[in-house]
């Protein structure tokens, strides 16, 4: 399996010391179904149980609750459930920006995984606008890891680098790829249950 690369492994074990025990359990923040689904099968091959209201599987991982995250879960934020009668979450950061604050604020939570969508009918900034989330998150909650990957090209703005850097100055492991965030995710998770 592809490892997690020297940069992350030393944020991930730095964590690993501040973490305060009763933080165990993963929670994912996706604004689209896509990396909700390559979330769970990426991150199940090594934790097994995750949740979601998005579930691939369809018969023990549907979510009790979309509203309130519980054990390993990944959310779904452009579900029907979430939009019906409001703008796409890759559209409006809102009802992202709240659940990243709720999922920092649950004691149980220990690593909140989250995506950033760029291009065409996305926010402006949507990195700038999730930083400011993140900022308030950590403030109160600086034992979370917070880990993203912004998926998009450099040529627009915003550009790739430009959100990469602001989500990283808001204290965010950030990956270069989805896939990679989700291995730094499993290895942290490991780091919980040794």
């Amino acid at each position: 399996a592809p490892e997690v690369g020297p940069d992350a492994s030393k944020k991930i074990s730095e964590w690993g010391q501040r973490r305060s025990k009763g933080r165990r359990f993963l929670r994912g923040v996706y604004t689209g179904g896509t990396l909700c689904a390559e979330a769970q099968a990426i991150i199940g091959m090594t934790v097994p149980g995750i949740r979601s209201n998005a579930p691939i599987d369809k018969i023990n991982g549907k979510m009790t609750d979309p509203i309130k995250s519980e054990g390993h879960s990944v959310v779904d934020l452009g579900d029907d459930l979430f939009t019906r009668g409001k703008p796409h979450p890759m559209i409006d950061p809102e009802p992202r920006n709240a659940r990243l604050i709720q999922e920092a604020e649950d004691s149980e939570t220990a690593v909140v995984l989250f995506d950033v969508v760029l291009g065409l009918g996305s926010h402006e900034d949507p990195a700038g606008a999730a930083a400011t989330a993140l900022e308030r998150a950590l403030g109160s909650n600086p034992d979370v890891l917070f880990i993203g990957s912004v998926t998009g090209t450099e040529g627009a703005p915003p550009t790739l680098n430009a959100q990469r850097a602001r989500l990283a100055d808001a204290g965010v492991l950030v990956a270069d790829t989805h896939v990679e965030s989700c291995l730094a995710a499993a290895a942290a998770l490991k780091e919980v249950t040794e």
